[in-house]
């Protein structure tokens, strides 16, 4: 799927081929969220071919990850109540099942990030705190990185800071 697809698929895109974020909703659509996020971080990361080869795989496990959470959200079609070891169960099942989505994320995870230059990396860290507690099915607002890295703001090539910037 090409990210023209990905971003369409968001319903998000203007006529200018900018995107747009997300309307917020009661039900907070990590979905929507998440397709967003993922947009513009493959827009700003500029990626080559090789690249890219990469981030699909790491993309499309993202989106099942928040597809199951999307689906254990979804209110019960029984009847009857659980009893509370049905309960028990499902909630075990449920953890499981997304500590296997978040294991198969990490690895697509890996194998992206090892191709990636410096200054992609840095973007990636930058906005990853945004994007990784919808995998876990964690609040959309994510709380700013305690040693957030920006790259400089002046034209020209890019020097990585001797030191975390506050």
């Amino acid at each position: 799927m090409c990210s023209s697809d990905l971003r369409s698929s968001s319903g998000r895109e203007s006529g200018r081929g900018t995107i747009q974020a997300p309307r917020q909703s009661n039900s907070g659509d990590t979905a929507e969220l998440i397709e967003f996020r993922l947009g513009m971080l493959e827009e700003d990361l500029k990626m080559s071919p090789a690249q890219l080869r990469l981030w699909e795989p790491y993309a499309e496990r993202m989106r099942a990850a928040v597809a199951d959470i999307t689906r254990e959200r979804a209110p019960a079609q029984s009847i009857a109540a659980p009893n509370a070891m049905q309960q028990m169960n499902r909630t075990v099942d449920q953890a499981r099942n997304r500590l296997t989505a978040l294991e198969d994320v990490a690895v697509a995870a890996k194998a992206f990030y090892e191709v990636l230059s410096p200054e992609q990396k840095m973007l990636l860290d930058a906005r990853s705190p945004s994007i990784l507690p919808l995998l876990s099915g964690g609040s959309t607002q994510a709380p700013p990185p305690e040693n957030s890295r920006r790259p400089p703001r002046e034209e020209g090539g890019f020097t990585p800071p001797s030191r975390p910037l506050p």
